[in-house]
């Protein structure tokens, strides 16, 4: 992590030309994109599993999801087909499943990051606003993604599953077109 600190600032890969950052997109590593859901009559292993909310209900990473009772209905929820006639991937029927914290880390209406961010970013984000000036949500972004996927998947939305270069292209897109500046994109794995 030090290595990466060293080129970024150093190789003034962070700075941009004056006294602005260049946009910061930070992908977390695999499993590390939080993941939420929110669920329709949707079959489930065991009486006692939600199988109907309203609202959206995160499942990686969540102790609760982890329980022994509770472990069966995660498996479930995170369940994904892929159709070799059609090409395409889907969720179990009735769920509805997306990375949490597109941009910030934060979940709607929440003002703080995930615990999965916190884990992995923390210590380079207080140095990035601390040491550089950069804002989360601002300058530095967070793009979560579904790690189900295989990267074909990824390619096109289709059955409410994949789509995510599209929406990382748009965020780089965004970011450009508001600063004007090249982009950095850091992968972690």
């Amino acid at each position: 992590m030090k290595i990466l600190w060293l080129w970024l600032v150093v190789g003034g890969i962070a700075r941009g030309y004056g006294a602005r950052n260049r946009p910061l997109i930070l992908v977390p590593g695999l499993t590390g994109s939080a993941l939420e859901v929110k669920e329709r009559d949707s079959p489930m292993p065991h009486f006692w599993c939600k199988r109907t909310s309203n609202e959206w209900m995160q499942i990686w990473v969540s102790a609760v999801q982890a329980l022994p009772w509770e472990i069966d209905c995660l498996m479930a929820r995170m369940t994904l087909t892929y159709d070799a006639a059609t090409d395409v991937y889907s969720n179990l029927a009735g769920v509805e499943l997306r990375a949490l914290g597109w941009g910030n880390g934060t979940a709607n209406g929440k003002s703080h990051k995930d615990i999965l961010y916190n884990y992995q970013f923390d210590t380079m984000l207080h140095h990035l606003q601390q040491q550089l000036g950069y804002e989360l949500g601002t300058d530095v972004f967070i793009a979560p993604y579904d790690w189900r996927l295989a990267g074909d998947a990824h390619s096109k939305p289709a059955n409410g599953v994949g789509g995510y270069y599209q929406q990382l292209q748009g965020l780089i897109e965004k970011t450009v077109q508001a600063g004007g500046l090249l982009f950095v994109v850091t992968c972690l794995s």
